[in-house]
């Protein structure tokens, strides 16, 4: 009996150190969230930064063409660089968010097979206790 009381004592250590873990990733998950958003803010300023500055050099254009082509091509090369940034931190955002998802499903897993196997044990036990 007591060792059964152990068990049972063992199980709910182990479903309150999953239910922290499932606080922390999801902690962690709300953080990168807001890192990600935070980084697509800055991005999308910069890139509106880079957009007025394209709008300023082209409006130049007429009256330096020459001296402005090579402004255009890094206008161009910044917006593209923009973009790409913009591209790769809302995929890095969402590999973030996809992989603390998963993690997070699987500790939602463990924590229900635990609740079933706890459960099943103490039903177990109860069958036993009423044959005694």
């Amino acid at each position: 009996m007591r060792l059964e009381r152990n068990e049972a004592q063992s199980l709910a250590a182990r479903e309150s150190e999953v239910l922290e873990a499932i606080r922390h990733k999801t902690a962690a998950v709300e953080e990168k969230g807001r890192n990600a958003a935070a980084m697509a803010e800055v991005l999308s300023k910069r890139a509106d930064e880079l957009d007025a500055m394209s709008q300023e050099y082209m409006q130049g254009l007429q009256e330096r063409q020459a001296a402005n082509v090579a402004l255009e091509y890094q206008v161009q090369a910044a917006q593209s660089e923009a973009e790409t940034m913009e591209k790769r931190a809302s995929e890095v955002a969402q590999d973030s968010k996809t992989r603390a998802r998963e993690e997070l499903d699987e500790l939602r897993e463990e924590f229900v097979q635990l609740r079933i196997d706890a459960k099943k044990r103490f039903e177990s036990e109860q069958a036993a206790v009423r044959l005694q």
